[in-house]
């Protein structure tokens, strides 16, 4: 810039001297500021003569520094160059800065754009100087886009006392600010949910770069560590974390974020422009950043996937606000504008609440006054109260028809008795009584006669009974006999055969007559050492039996009996505990076609994989669920799981001819239960479609000769179905040929136990000729199992029945397992040799 001088009023007049002076001004003036100019040009960093030639004007980039600087230039600056290539006529210059440094350019007016964290993003827009969000950054992890920051919260690996949030009280933690996101504001926000005072903590600040947290915490400087989510991730990547050296406190899992984290996701960092920057050069920016593909240079040195429109950080400022960071950590005064705009429906309430306990105060001095008045009147009725409770006590305890004790009065008794036979050594006796036949004459006479035989029955027991002998009734006709002071363990019985003989004397009413006889159970305190409600039910249990053995008798308890049907139960809860847990397997024996080879299915061999005693083989626990509720649900799990492995084999392709099927063995009480059919075709709908022509179901001989007529209804619906049935165990039912032809059955399985001993045993050998002649005759398909041996095979051959099943063919394998047996079974082709020794058997 040159500096010119004003005219001088009259040249003749000036003197020599200061027109040399005047002339000499500017032209020193020029040479200075030239020298200047070489100067700052002589001190710039040597570019390329393109750099040298371009004189754009330069958009400068600020990038918070969250690790070293030198790494954060390094990794934005093909981000500057290609800002610069979309931005005609203006250069984009990278500068990474720590925060403060950001702010203090941001005031000073030299940044055009900024690259900052979300917390900082709102410190710097309280100054007024941004004029809003271009975009957001999206990070990436290799080719899959990250959306969201969080923060880590990290200790070191050997800290086993550090397992959650509320650990951290009292301890040190290390941090790089209190400005930050990640490694600050998230992580102190969840501390603050989680009911955990910040002044609990000790917070250590290290500055950026956040790899000092890290160092800090790896040193034991610091208890535990905050960073942003990924540094952890960076770290280990450029070689200076080793994994496994640092652990997350609560971490957190969320679909797609793949860093490890602890807290809630919040938006990630804001592309901002400064207010002075033209809108059209910040639209040309967000259109760029916008645009930047994923496998562009920029994107990949960035360590990010690029750019999406602005994120709402209204989150952000909220967690800010909540934990009072600066600038939000002044709280104007309040004004009752604000209390009545705040907390107006909380105003209204008390209000209303004012006026209802005024009102309610009202009205419960008015009722005051009139519970005076009544006071006088509950005085008078006082006497009639306690008349009253002494009716209810008598009807609490005792029996409204007969006036004895009732079950509650029985209670208190026998705890009474149980203690004093405790303390003598002496033997009570609890007799439960049930009259026989009772409801007969109750219904032939009417309920009035019966109230009458009742009190009559009552008053005979009572009289048979000593004074300090408890009679009570139960209810109904059930009545309860205490017996204490025994001296031996036969006293008892002499009383009761006593009671029961006066029970069984005729009772006349006007002109009719009634008898009835007692069945009675008796158990003895203390060879049953019990509490009172358990000796009830034991001599209940016995009750029952005497019932059962013929009425008109006594039965007493016996825990032997007792133990077994207790240890009977425990055993089904274990066996139902082991379907719920999955320890039950099927194991597969095939069944093949001893002149063909060909494989014609599997049987379903339940198993029990028991977690001590390994694989049990049914005889072990099938037995323990006859006639429960368990075993019905273990035979539909059973049919289910066969299907669904079916359907797998057929998947994988594993060499079963599409023909095979499986065969279950089901109970009578699961094919005879009502509905069986309907269930059976909703749970094949579960299944492939064509699932039901590979299931067959072998039922039991004496299962189905037990209900010949609903055996087969159930059946012949089953095979409308497409399900396949065999007669499992036949030649042992008495009446097998004559029910023959009456059950729609689809094959016939001879009982091993004929198979196995015909080799040896004439008549066996015999059975098993004249069932599968029977079969042939019937056109039934004929199959024995037990074929032990390549004997049983060719003599089953000489006899005419092909089908087969056994040890010499397969023993029971897992389902995993018989792919190999059918490679194994077609290469070796054993049943070619068998035929071969068919031909020399001797008859």
């Amino acid at each position: 810039m040159f500096t010119h001088c004003q005219p001088c009023p009259s040249r003749q007049g000036r003197p020599l001297v200061r027109r040399v002076v005047c002339f000499l001004v500017p032209v020193l003036a020029w040479v200075f500021a030239a020298g200047a100019l070489a100067a700052q040009a002589w001190a710039m960093p040597f570019e390329d003569e393109d750099s040298l030639a371009d004189l754009r004007p330069v958009l400068t980039l600020g990038v918070f520094a969250f690790r070293p600087k030198p790494i954060i230039d390094e990794r934005f600056a093909e981000l500057g160059e290609y800002l610069t290539q979309h931005l005609d006529g203006y250069r984009v210059r990278v500068s990474a800065m720590t925060d403060i440094e950001l702010e203090q350019a941001m005031a000073e007016g030299v940044l055009d754009f900024v690259l900052t964290n979300p917390t900082h993003y709102v410190i710097l827009r309280e100054h007024g100087k941004l004029s809003g969000a271009l975009a957001s950054m999206v990070l990436r992890d290799g080719h899959t886009p990250v959306y969201g920051i969080g923060g880590v919260i990290v200790r070191r690996a050997d800290r086993s006392d550090l397992n959650g949030l509320r650990d951290l009280r009292g301890r040190r933690v290390a941090i790089a600010g209190k400005t930050f996101l990640g490694t600050y504001m998230a992580p102190a926000a969840e501390l603050v949910r989680a009911g955990i005072a910040l002044d609990s903590i000790t917070f250590i600040e290290s500055a950026q770069p956040v790899d000092q947290v890290i160092t800090a915490v790896l040193e034991g400087r610091a208890d535990a560590g905050f960073v942003r989510t990924g540094v952890l991730e960076d770290l280990e990547r450029e070689g200076r974390l080793q994994p496994g050296d640092l652990m997350v406190i609560q971490p957190q899992q969320m679909h797609g974020f793949p860093y490890r984290l602890s807290t809630r996701l919040y938006p990630e960092w804001p592309f901002l422009a400064a207010a002075h920057v033209p809108p059209a050069v910040s639209h040309r920016v967000a259109a760029a950043l916008l645009s930047l593909p994923a496998p562009h240079r920029a994107a990949q040195q960035a360590g990010i996937y690029g750019f999406t429109i602005p994120a709402d950080y209204s989150s952000v400022e909220q967690a800010m606000r909540d934990l009072r960071m600066a600038p939000f950590d002044q709280v104007p005064p309040p004004a009752w504008s604000d209390v009545w705009q705040r907390y107006r429906p909380w105003i209204v309430t008390l209000a209303v609440a004012g006026v209802l306990v005024l009102g309610l105060t009202l009205v419960l001095a008015w009722n005051m006054r009139r519970l005076m008045l009544a006071k006088t009147h509950l005085q008078a009725d006082r006497v009639k109260l306690r008349a009253h409770q002494r009716e209810l006590d008598r009807l609490a305890h005792y029996d409204a028809l007969t006036g004895v004790p009732n079950r509650r009065l029985l209670e208190e008794r026998m705890s009474r008795a149980v203690a004093r036979a405790r303390r003598s050594g002496r033997l009570l006796a609890v007799c439960y009584l049930d009259l026989d036949d009772f409801k007969p004459v109750n219904d032939r006479l009417g309920h009035a006669m019966g109230d009458r035989f009742l009190i009559e029955i009552t008053r005979r027991l009572q009289q048979g009974l000593r004074a300090e002998d408890t009679l009570a009734r139960l209810g109904g006709d059930e009545f309860v006999v205490l017996l204490g002071d025994l001296q031996n363990d036969t006293e008892w019985e002499v009383v009761l055969r006593r009671l029961m003989e006066q029970v069984q004397q005729p009772v006349v009413m006007e002109a009719h007559t009634a008898t009835v006889s007692v069945s009675a159970g008796v158990t003895l305190f203390p060879l049953d050492d019990a509490d009172p409600d358990t000796l009830l039910r034991h001599a209940d249990q016995a009750m029952y039996r005497a019932k059962q053995a013929g009425r008109n008798r006594f039965h007493l308890f016996d825990m032997t009996v007792d133990r077994e049907l207790q240890a009977q139960h425990e055993q089904v809860l274990r066996l139902g505990e082991a379907l719920r847990r999955g320890e039950f397997v099927l194991h597969y024996q095939p069944q093949v076609d001893l002149r063909t080879g060909a494989v014609l299915g599997v049987e379903a061999l339940i198993r029990w994989q028991h977690p001590q005693q390994g694989l049990l083989p049914p005889a072990q626990f099938l037995s323990r669920l006859a006639g429960t509720a368990l075993e019905i649900e273990l035979g539909q799990w059973v049919i289910d799981t066969a299907l669904r492995q079916c359907a797998s084999w057929r998947a994988h392709d594993i060499g079963l001819p599409a023909q095979a099927c499986v065969s279950v063995n089901i109970e009578g009480s699961l094919l005879l239960r009502p509905g069986f059919s309907q269930w059976l075709a909703e749970l094949l709908q579960t299944h492939p479609p064509g699932m039901a022509r590979c299931l067959e179901l072998e039922v039991l001989e004496s299962v189905a000769l037990a209900d010949v007529a609903t055996a087969a209804g159930v059946m012949v619906d089953c095979r409308a179905l497409g399900v396949r049935f065999a007669l499992d165990d036949f030649g042992t039912g008495y009446s097998s040929l004559a029910y023959f032809r009456t059950l729609p059955l689809d094959q016939v399985k001879i009982d091993k136990g004929f198979v196995i001993n015909m080799l040896d045993q004439p008549d066996d050998r015999n059975i098993v000729e004249s069932v599968t002649f029977l079969a042939h005759a019937f056109e039934r398909p004929v199959l024995a199992e037990g074929v032990e041996t390549p004997e049983h095979a060719a003599l089953l051959l000489r006899l005419g029945c092909h089908l087969a099943q056994g040890y010499a063919i397969a023993r029971p394998m897992p389902a995993q397992a018989l792919a190999g047996w059918l490679e194994t079974w077609r290469r070796d082709r054993p049943w070619r040799q068998w035929q071969a020794q068919a031909l020399d058997v001797i008859d």
